[in-house]
């Protein structure tokens, strides 16, 4: 694989090329491409999508390797620590837990918990030894990690843990005071009725995830079925969780920020665009500019496949693109000078009157996790077809907890 610096070197020539050609149709009699210029175009993009990706994968396995070294490290520290002190009670959890799943046994838990009562008994749910032991936290924190890896948002939004689907509630601002008034030396004091709060109520809410795995690769050790089920539940929760993150009801889901809500994201914060079917380049502007300045330098684009398509054939008031590629190292692709990314739960049909993007500051995204993740195995269910189950379930919930940290964009009607 060729090295970062040559890829984004290759993605800016690449750029160049792609704006020579827009250029050129717009020069030209008709103002539109030709037949060659539209295939040559197309050709470049596809090749741009694809050195963009191969980017994306590069930098993310640099950032695991960057981890998986520390935790090599802390692992060391933490094996030291443990011979000093007479064994590691998590560690010996983590390894009798599993043992446990894919023995159908839970001896070797019970054995451990014994042996450490004080420290590991809030490991235990109930006395159902089939399934009544919480994962090890080790485990719920691999998940979260690799959950942020796989939905952006996670990345970008604030994250909070508890115990036992607790509720947790914020004040939330639900109207700003009008403003200070000039008083006489002694004068009465006007009170400012405008100002008022709210409570954002969050409380996790059950994600379940039924993945099987066949017997005989477990007998075989050939591969790590503690990977194998974590990677699979991160792929169903993540699905599930981007799918909220952005169109999530706020009832049994999340609340989703293009879903209009005055416990969220409410219609005042919606930008109006120019055109029912399609974005042109000062909608982008309107969008970014609808933000205070406070929010826009964190800021972050929110957009479907189609909608960065549309941006990058797009220029402002001055001739400019207003998308801009990234070259530079750690320098993420951007529109208006603020990086974006692409979610296939964005929604992405340009008729009147729908939603086809957002700009936030997604701090002001709140993400709520139970860390009890629970692991149920199912022994006899799926025998027939020589397999075990696994059904995963975890809390969460999320919402915007300011709504005027967003500006949402929206097809006229």
């Amino acid at each position: 694989m060729k090295d970062l610096q040559k890829l984004r070197d290759e993605s800016g020539q690449l750029w160049d090329r792609m704006k020579a050609v827009l250029d050129e149709a717009r020069a030209s009699e008709s103002g539109q491409m030709t037949g060659e210029q539209q295939q040559t175009y197309l050709e470049m993009e596809k090749r741009l999508d694809a050195i963009h990706e191969t980017i994306g994968i590069q930098e993310r396995a640099q950032e695991r390797e960057r981890k998986m070294l520390a935790e090599v490290s802390d692992a060391e520290r933490a094996r030291d620590e443990a011979d000093n002190r007479g064994g590691d009670p998590e560690a010996e959890y983590r390894e009798a837990y599993w043992k446990a799943q894919f023995s159908g046994n839970g001896e070797h838990v019970r054995k451990v918990l014994e042996k450490h009562p004080e420290a590991l008994r809030t490991y235990q749910v109930d006395s159902d030894t089939a399934g009544g032991y919480l994962v090890p936290p080790q485990f719920m924190m691999e998940v979260i990690s690799d959950l942020d890896n796989e939905v952006f948002m996670r990345g970008i939004s604030r994250s909070f843990q508890v115990n036992a689907r607790a509720e947790v509630s914020w004040p939330r601002k639900t109207a700003r005071a009008s403003g200070a008034t000039r008083t006489g030396e002694i004068s009465t004091v006007t009170e400012d009725t405008n100002l008022a709060f709210g409570l954002l109520k969050l409380k996790p809410g059950t994600l379940t995830s039924y993945i099987k795995v066949s017997r005989d690769l477990i007998r075989s050790g050939a591969m790590s079925v503690e990977q194998i089920v974590r990677e699979e539940l991160n792929y169903d929760f993540s699905v599930t969780e981007e799918a909220e993150f952005m169109t999530g009801d706020g009832a049994l889901e999340a609340l989703g920020i293009f879903t209009p809500s005055a416990n969220g994201i409410s219609t005042s914060r919606d930008v109006t665009l120019a055109n029912a079917t399609t974005i042109v380049g000062d909608d982008f502007w309107d969008t970014y500019f609808n933000l205070k300045p406070g929010y826009r330098m964190n800021s972050t684009w929110a957009l479907s496949t189609t909608a960065v398509k549309i941006a990058r054939k797009l220029k402002d008031g001055n001739g400019e693109y207003i998308w801009e590629n990234g070259i530079a190292g750690g320098v993420p692709p951007t529109i208006c000078g603020r990086p974006y990314f692409e979610s296939e739960y964005v929604p992405d049909t340009f008729t009147a009157s729908n939603y086809v993007g957002l700009l936030g500051d997604f701090r002001w995204y709140y993400i709520l996790d139970d860390m009890g993740l629970e692991i149920q195995r199912l022994n006899e269910l799926n025998a027939l077809t020589n397999e075990i189950g696994f059904v995963g379930r975890m809390g969460m919930d999320a919402a915007p907890a300011k709504e005027e940290a967003f500006s949402r964009m929206k097809l006229s009607a």
